[in-house]
């Protein structure tokens, strides 16, 4: 009797555990938001997470705070309203009891550098690489590489990725061609570059198109 007694509460401990967890949702946020991101300029941009279930969601940057409410599933998205490029910048992602600061953030002109081999190809494989790695020096260039990932269907987080600024620790991960187009398209607009790098070499065409667009 003693043994099923302690038993029976052993499982109600864990049951307890596992009700606790299921109604205390992290207040969570994909790799892409994240330290050292780049937004894009004059548009309205997106920002989204998850976190309880039916929870207030306020997102402040640049001086301002926009509000709203998670679905029942917890996920949320706010939308905030255009600005000019600039930075760095703070933002402050607040639900509940929890904040979450994002910090290093600039605005100005995102780029998605995508394709196959000849766009993956790094500066760490490149003419001249050691120089150009070594005279890399623009923390207004940053980029963002994609994981190689694959799902049967949309994913609602990527697979991890982080920014890295265009210096001579990071510069040699980043895709060649998006690298030079960003050193001189700063030259001409005096604004931050973001690169989001998916590209996969030797990938088809087919797997990065939607079911719709197939059929």
């Amino acid at each position: 009797m003693r043994e099923r007694s302690l038993h029976r509460l052993i499982v109600m401990w864990v049951v307890s555990l596992l009700v606790a967890a299921a109604s205390t949702a992290e207040l969570r946020l994909g790799p892409l938001i994240s330290d050292g991101m780049v937004l894009q300029r004059d548009v309205p941009v997106l920002v989204w997470g998850r976190t309880d279930a039916a929870a207030e969601v306020t997102v402040t940057f640049r001086g301002s705070s926009v509000g709203g409410r998670s679905a029942g599933d917890g996920r949320w998205q706010i939308e905030l309203p255009a600005g000019p490029a600039g930075g760095p910048f703070r933002m402050t992602i607040k639900s509940g009891a929890e904040s979450l600061l994002i910090q290093d953030i600039l605005v100005g002109d995102v780029w998605v550098c995508s394709g196959q081999s000849n766009m993956e190809w790094v500066v760490a494989s490149s003419m001249n690489a050691e120089a150009e790695m070594a005279l890399a020096s623009d923390p207004e260039i940053r980029h963002f590489k994609v994981p190689r990932s694959w799902a049967a269907e949309p994913v609602e987080r990527l697979a991890g990725g982080s920014w890295e600024r265009a210096d001579s620790d990071h510069v040699g991960d980043f895709t060649a061609v998006g690298y030079f187009f960003a050193r001189q398209l700063r030259l001409d607009v005096e604004v931050p570059i973001g690169l989001i790098n998916t590209s996969w070499g030797g990938s088809r065409i087919e797997p990065w198109m939607s079911a719709a667009a197939l059929r």
